[in-house]
């Protein structure tokens, strides 16, 4: 569903990227959409996205736009990192009068995406993003976007590195390939046939339908006693000399004038890769020759001469000593070469060069010939994180194996990404640190990451908590009034069942308890402590910082005023609505009916509704407050406002003129019996139009399935109602 959330980018203002997205739900696929886009901005380093109107499955979510996300350039890719919770709006599409994306609330989302940015190139774009979903949906959601290039990422590794195409014609030479019969040089026309870069079959390859294969030939350059090596090159050869170790005159080179001959890399690799065998008649102590070099993208040539453009090396991966010859033909080794980098910011081109034999003319005078074979070349780039310290102190037990730690800290101590250092081995991997604070203050969550051009995520997470506290005393457990830290606390219980309380400086702290009865009259209930105002009670992301009233405390306790509303004398525009603020403590005044308190009066008069939620009582559900249908109630309650709506007090359109339904009253105590009445004619609630169910995946379904149902309800007055059924 948060494909939304995806952030990408180009070198323009604003460009819409169109290509494939991959929704998978629990593992298991549910949607795949061939033609999704997806509009970014630029300014600077920094890069805006703005998805409107998202449907997944036929469902509208709805409209996300994230700025402010800095970009990390290498090469010629930039990545974007994001570790945050979103928060999907409503869009404005014609025809749709529901959007899923505001229920959903807060939404925690992990994202990496990986782009060429070079203006010269095709952009190209690939998304991945993580969305854990267990706790309120019970699914991980995994979102995949792609664009113009293959999923395994084989823009990251050299032209036909697995040799499978040829060209055509005489002596024909792999694609993206060249060896002696396209060489530069005066003695270029001397170099025999049997030197020349050939196709290795498939019995000869390994893997695949074909190999390079290269040969050395014990042939006397005009009376010289030279013998010429068997030498290939993803760039160009020269034979410019009859001397072998002249390397003036004889090299491999690459330059960007020469587009036949010449290879970007888009991001610089950790090392190369290559299978060879090298077979010779006499096995010999004269090994083959590998040698790799990243350089700026204007001119480099192998081996370097005076003057040969030495200053534009941004690393070299070379390799004269693995790969001997032997006697036998099914000897294949992988060699595995690492780059040592002089200037990262120079890799913008790769000359790769295979020889024979790592001395130049190195043929001995007792073979008379040798082959070197070729074959699935690869580029390797590296997420690794060998070390995490925190505070300066290498993390307990760790391992680059073990992805999970957890640390105590003091109840003050505050965490931040300045606290962390970490060691990373990929020159172009992503790292960094993110720390988010634990919901009721009881610590932190950091995690280490480091992600690979290839969009391999390699993390570890850090769980910093805060002391655990016991009850120093117990009061009234009925009414579940705790003390902490000689303070009497609110408390509060989670999903998971875990009980926190806040003392009078607002730290909240876990309780543990040793006694199940004790936990049993805590759990689910609020405690205030009697006459004053006690700490903050965390209600949901919405409104995080309610000041919560006592129970049975006046205005004189307190030190602000409490407001008194009387929803049925109220009238439209009166100051002491248009002035309401989110956490504000009110004394609302009117008339119980249908789970909301409502100024009813006569048939035909205007009047107006407010939402109640009991969660700060510990309760489930305002049914369970026992209020009587028609019954007049003076209920102390903290404003808060609607996410969907968002917003200071308004009017709401309805037929019955309800005012300010976007109000919602969070009851912090008992309600007051004012009157009993015998109200019977009361404005009526507006008429269903349609009623539209969906399954837990997103999609619309025809009628309620068995299990979790979402039930969507469009009432008259324009008014959506939404519900979680289970059948």
């Amino acid at each position: 569903m948060l494909v939304a959330s995806v952030m990408a980018l180009a070198g323009m203002a604003t460009t819409t990227f169109t290509g494939t997205l991959t929704v998978t739900i629990n593992g298991e696929l549910a949607s795949k959409d061939v033609n999704s886009k997806i509009e970014v901005d630029k300014d600077g380093d920094f890069y805006s996205l703005s998805v409107n109107n998202f449907m997944f499955s036929g469902m509208p979510i709805g409209t996300i736009k994230l700025t402010g996300i800095e970009g990390n350039t290498k090469g010629y890719v930039t990545s974007l990192y994001v570790n945050q919770s979103v928060t999907i709006s409503a869009g404005d599409a014609e025809g749709v009068d529901f959007w899923m994306g505001p229920l959903l609330g807060s939404v925690p989302l992990q994202m990496f995406a990986y782009f060429d940015s070079y203006e010269n190139h095709n952009n190209y774009l690939s998304v991945d993003i993580d969305i854990d979903m267990v706790a309120s949906l019970g699914q991980v959601i995994k979102v995949h976007f792609e664009n113009a290039f293959d999923s395994d990422f084989s823009m990251l590794q050299h032209e036909n590195s697995d040799f499978e195409s040829w060209a055509s014609g005489t002596n024909p030479e792999p694609t993206g390939w060249s060896g002696f019969k396209n060489a530069t040089g005066g003695m270029q026309s001397m170099i025999k046939a049997q030197t020349y870069l050939s196709k290795g079959s498939s019995s000869e390859a390994h893997g695949g339908s074909a190999c390079a294969k290269v040969s050395s030939y014990k042939y006397k350059m005009i009376v010289l006693n030279v013998y010429a090596n068997g030498t290939f090159t993803n760039g160009r050869l020269n034979a410019g000399s009859a001397t072998a170790d002249d390397a003036s005159g004889n090299y491999s080179y690459m330059e960007s004038s020469s587009s036949d001959y010449y290879h970007e890399v888009l991001v610089a690799p950790d090392a190369i890769s290559a299978w060879m065998k090298l077979n010779s008649t006499v096995p010999t102590d004269n090994p083959a020759n590998l040698s790799v070099i990243l350089f700026d993208g204007t001119r480099y040539q192998d081996p370097e001469s005076d003057g040969s453009n030495k200053e534009n090396v941004a690393a070299k991966a070379q390799d004269k000593t693995s790969i001997t010859r032997r006697n036998g033909y099914d000897d294949w080794k992988q060699d595995i070469v690492p780059f040592t980098y002089t200037d990262v910011d120079k890799a913008k081109a790769i000359l790769i060069t295979f020889s024979t034999s790592s001395t130049p003319g190195g043929l001995s005078s007792s073979v008379s010939g040798e082959t070197l074979y070729v074959d699935d070349i690869e580029l390797h780039y590296y997420n690794r994180v060998t070390d995490i310290k925190f505070n300066g102190t290498q993390l307990a037990g760790f391992s680059e194996d073990t992805h999970e730690y957890s640390v105590a800290i003091g109840i003050d101590v505050v965490v931040t990404e300045d606290n962390f250092s970490a060691s990373f081995v990929g020159v172009s991997a992503v790292t960094g640190v993110y720390v988010t604070e634990l919901p009721y203050g009881v610590g932190y969550k950091a995690t280490v990451y480091a992600i690979s051009p290839k969009m391999e995520m390699n993390q570890y997470v850090i769980t910093l908590n805060r002391p655990i506290t016991a009850l120093a005393d117990v009061l009234d457990g009925e009414t579940a009034k705790v003390i902490v830290a000689d303070d009497l606390a609110i408390v509060k219980t989670t999903e998971d069942g875990d009980i926190y309380a806040a003392d009078s400086d607002n730290n909240w702290v876990r309780l543990s308890f040793s006694d199940e009865t004790v936990f049993e009259n805590v759990k689910g209930k609020t405690s205030i402590s009697g006459g004053t105002l006690v700490g903050n009670y965390t209600a949901d992301a919405l409104d995080p910082n309610i000041n919560v009233l006592t129970a049975g405390g006046s205005s004189a306790d307190v030190d602000y005023e409490i407001a008194q509303i009387d929803l049925a004398t109220h009238k439209d525009g009166d100051p002491e609505f248009s002035e309401l603020a989110a956490n504000q403590v009110v004394e609302f005044t009117g008339y119980y009916f249908d789970g909301k308190l409502r100024g009813l009066q006569a048939t035909g008069a205007k009047g107006q509704s407010l939402d109640l939620d009991v969660t700060p009582m510990g309760l489930e559900s305002v049914d369970d407050l026992g209020l009587v249908e028609g019954g007049r109630y003076k209920i102390t309650a903290a404003v808060t406002f609607h996410e969907a709506w968002n917003g200071a007090p308004r009017k709401a359109r309805s037929n019955y003129d309800y005012d300010f339904q976007n109000v919602v009253a969070k009851v912090l105590a008992e309600p007051e019996t004012i009157t009993i009445t015998g109200v019977e004619d009361i404005n009526s609630e507006a008429e269903v139009v349609s009623t539209r169910y969906y399954n837990v995946a997103g999609q619309q379904v025809a009628a309620p399935v068995d299990g979790v149902n979402i039930v969507v309800t469009t009432l008259s007055d324009g008014t959506v109602k939404t519900a979680k059924v289970l059948k």
